[in-house]
């Protein structure tokens, strides 16, 4: 079972598979990258083959796949979507990232949500990201 889920934007694995995203403890992890029907529609299959050659991808999941890798996962990173809440509403440790749009209003409810924000999502750093995801995961 995937560790870490990560919902996307383009390039926002990059930073978020290295050996700082690993859970504590020793136990070892597998970054996973979701790719939604959005994201098959309008991405190029070079997009979706550069983050292949780094990081396994699961193509457009069925709502109840997701939410069983969601609720398995050691922790789940994801922009301002739906899928941020079903991490949160299954229990999994929930990273959700904002740019304009307002996390008092809309950001995921969960035991274990933390939210990153700038006014541009270009402006997070995946470090910012990684950060908030071990506070959200705990010891």
């Amino acid at each position: 079972m995937p560790d870490h889920p990560v919902s996307t934007t383009p390039d926002s694995h990059r930073g978020l598979a290295g050996p700082e995203v690993q859970p504590r403890g020793g136990r070892e992890s597998q970054v996973v990258f979701v790719l939604g029907p959005v994201e098959c529609e309008r991405w190029t299959q070079e997009r979706v083959a550069g983050i292949q050659r780094e990081l396994p991808v699961i193509l457009c999941p069925p709502l109840t796949t997701l939410a069983g890798l969601l609720e398995g996962a050691s922790g789940y990173v994801g922009n301002d979507s739906g899928v941020s809440h079903l991490a949160a509403a299954v229990g999994a440790p929930t990273v959700a990232i904002f740019g304009p749009t307002r996390p008092e209003h809309f950001a995921p409810v969960g035991p274990k949500v933390g939210v990153v924000r700038a006014r541009s999502l270009r402006r997070i750093s995946a470090q910012q990201v990684v950060q908030v995801l071990q506070e959200v995961v705990g010891p």
